[in-house]
């Protein structure tokens, strides 16, 4: 997961279209010597040479090998105080850009998780910790091992296990509460909240533990 900021960006070049798996990403350059990409038609008629624009940027890198590839992605553009307003995916059968980067994201949640349950990486990996604050976002909350399950022995007179209650959602009661607060402090919008927990609905979410993995991904 990356950092998103409000950045206002002077455009001094703009490169062509050019394939991204399913997507298409248009690159261009700012005043600042920095490169940036969208992936949204309706964000690029407002990016022209010369134009000077008021822009949410996400930032990610990507390790491959012994290279670190760094993307600044704008993923909202600002008109006169305005967000522009963006259409709905319209990729017919080929799903949207974010519904693959949502996929991707949970292939590489499998992954750690076989490498957890394998013995490859121990519990206190921060890639195992990360994960499992995501499947609690999901309202999974236990992960099935290869191991068998460890029988425990009858306690004499011991009194009978509490009823397991739901996941408290801390300080805020509701999902108005927690997008507020996303909103305010993290400068996320609902959609940047989904995205980046890599969910399609707020149904069933743990508020405090979204809120804390979103702070500490920026």
């Amino acid at each position: 997961m990356g950092k998103t900021e409000r950045k206002t960006i002077k455009v001094i070049s703009i490169g062509s279209w050019r394939e991204a798996g399913k997507a298409k990403v248009l690159e261009f350059a700012g005043e600042d010597r920095v490169n940036y990409e969208t992936w949204s038609t309706e964000l690029a008629e407002h990016i022209k040479v010369g134009a000077t624009i008021e822009a949410d940027v996400e930032f990610t890198e990507n390790i491959s090998g012994d290279k670190t590839y760094h993307h600044n992605k704008v993923i909202q553009i600002y008109v006169d105080g305005q967000p522009v307003k963006r259409k709905s995916w319209q990729g017919g059968n080929q799903d949207s850009p974010e519904k693959i980067v949502s996929i991707e994201s949970q292939k590489r949640a499998d992954l750690i998780c076989q490498l957890w349950i394998a013995g490859k990486i121990n519990i206190e990996d921060p890639l195992v910790t990360k994960v499992r604050a995501w499947l609690n976002l999901l309202g999974i909350t236990s992960v099935p091992t290869t191991a068998s399950p460890a029988v425990a022995k009858p306690v004499p007179n011991a009194s009978p296990a509490p009823a397991q209650q739901p996941p408290a959602t801390g300080q805020f009661a509701n999902a108005g509460e927690f997008l507020m607060a996303c909103s305010k402090n993290l400068m996320l919008t609902k959609t940047q909240v989904l995205k980046k927990l890599g969910i399609d609905t707020l149904e069933k979410v743990n508020f405090q533990d979204a809120y804390q993995l979103l702070k500490e991904s920026k």
